[in-house]
């Protein structure tokens, strides 16, 4: 990818680093091609700022001599492309339907799920029949949020099932690692204990949901599970927040393992308060997820007293336990 934000001599000197340097990397295997071409994206063009000043013939230039160098190429455009206006130039239009595929940039354009409804609704049905209309791939951007705005991987998923559901031909995620604005879906800190000293980013269990690290990586692979048609289109999000069953007991809050999780707990004894720093409050758990061999001891009291049961496997409804042990769970040992 070009960003080619900023670039002074952008005309000439991407035709020059492409002919000098790139193009000896599209024999590679491992070089992206679509449609038999190589890949190359172009992003920045038509953006209504000072950091994108060229003019729709120059980014016009610019398109038409990588697709005469025979590549498919992408152009990373303004949310708003199609009608012209708000943070992308009037009178590119051309610039944009002479492009391979478009992918509109949404970062800062949505903070939550009715923003995304929104987006879809008001936005992305039209850009999508704009582009089937002139032969055009669509790739809309999906973000995981940054702070205060991820709900737990509610707010991608919806934006997963909002572009599948569209019909886009593919989806871009942003971003991998940009830890420094605080949309990655890199590994991420947990909570608290695994944040690094004097960080002032957020961890994955801010709205109170603990995550495991690679939770969004395992989101992103479930939404383009979707995309691919390898999992039907669902508007629930499937992936959980941990991974039970695989290093640790999981409680839950809800029976049927719904509501909040709790962190992985590792075999051990747990008190009261112990417990309550893994995310399992008192009388809270109304269902858990156990390791093949492992065994969970349950107590109503704190320090393993009054009322005990044993558990061997996973449990879906403390309410079935004889006797009921729905939202009793205080203590307990993990063997």
């Amino acid at each position: 990818m070009y960003d080619v934000s900023g670039w002074t001599n952008m005309q000439s000197e991407i035709k020059t680093d492409w002919t000098n340097k790139m193009s000896a990397l599209v024999s590679s295997s491992a070089y992206a091609r679509q449609n038999g071409k190589p890949v190359v994206c172009i992003w920045g063009f038509g953006f209504n700022d000072n950091n994108h000043p060229w003019s729709a013939a120059v980014c016009q230039d610019v398109v038409s001599w990588f697709k005469g160098q025979g590549c498919y190429v992408i152009g990373g455009v303004p949310t708003h492309w199609r009608t012209g206006d708000q943070d992308s130039r009037p009178g590119y239009l051309s610039v944009y339907h002479s492009f391979n595929m478009l992918s509109p940039w949404m970062v800062g354009r949505i903070g939550n799920v009715s923003d995304v409804d929104n987006y879809y609704n008001n936005t992305a049905l039209a850009d999508q029949a704009d582009c089937n209309a002139n032969g055009i791939d669509f790739q809309p951007c999906v973000l995981p949020g940054d702070s205060g705005q991820r709900a737990h991987g509610d707010f991608m998923w919806r934006q997963f099932y909002n572009m599948v559901r569209l019909g886009a031909q593919g989806i871009y995620i942003s971003m991998f690692d940009e830890y420094g604005e605080g949309n990655q879906i890199a590994k991420s800190a947990e909570d608290a204990s695994m944040k690094p000293t004097n960080s002032n980013t957020f961890t994955l269990d801010q709205d109170g949901v603990h995550c495991s690290s690679d939770y969004y990586l395992r989101l992103s692979a479930d939404g383009g599970r979707m995309l691919k048609g390898q999992i039907a289109l669902t508007a629930t999000r499937p992936t959980p927040p941990v991974v039970s069953g695989t290093t640790g007991v999981t409680f839950y809050q809800d029976i049927n393992y719904g509501g909040t999780a709790s962190q992985l707990l590792a075999k051990g004894s747990y008190t009261l308060s112990q417990l309550a720093a893994k995310g399992v409050p008192n009388d809270w758990a109304s269902s858990v997820r156990i390791p093949s061999g492992w065994t969970v001891i349950l107590y109503q009291d704190d320090n393993f007293s009054r009322q005990s049961w044993t558990l061997t496997s996973d449990t879906p409804s403390f309410i079935t336990l004889t006797p009921n042990a729905n939202d009793k769970l205080s203590s307990c040992k993990i063997q």
